[in-house]
């Protein structure tokens, strides 16, 4: 495993960021694989008890997760940038470097 994160707060927009903040990459998703339904509700619905998992590859994956549901719902980028698509439209592809700063602003104005 590569790394792990609960979609809680923030639900699944969150996640990502922190995961390609910390990990200093980005990610290619497609909504189609996670669920049907509208792109806010479920780039930002909190669902506790879900991970969003990275792992090597897709044999990796069935090797893991041999009798537990999951879907396999993008991947990793070298650019960091993430890209998030629901079919064949685009929802949003944003540099990591922008998203971090916002996340920070907050914190950066309380504590200098």
């Amino acid at each position: 495993m590569l790394a792990c994160h609960d979609i809680s707060e923030g639900g699944l927009a969150a996640t990502l960021a922190e995961m390609c903040f910390g990990g200093n990459c980005g990610a290619e998703i497609n909504l189609d694989d996670v669920a049907k339904g509208r792109a806010d509700f479920i780039l930002f619905s909190e669902t506790p008890g879900v991970f969003i998992v990275e792992l090597e590859s897709k044999e990796v994956a069935e090797k893991q997760f041999r009798g537990i549901p999951y879907s396999i719902i993008g991947r990793t980028t070298l650019e960091e940038r993430i890209r998030v698509n629901q079919g064949s439209k685009q929802i949003t592809d944003l540099p990591v470097v922008r998203l971090k700063k916002a996340w920070q602003k907050p914190m950066m104005e309380i504590f200098h």
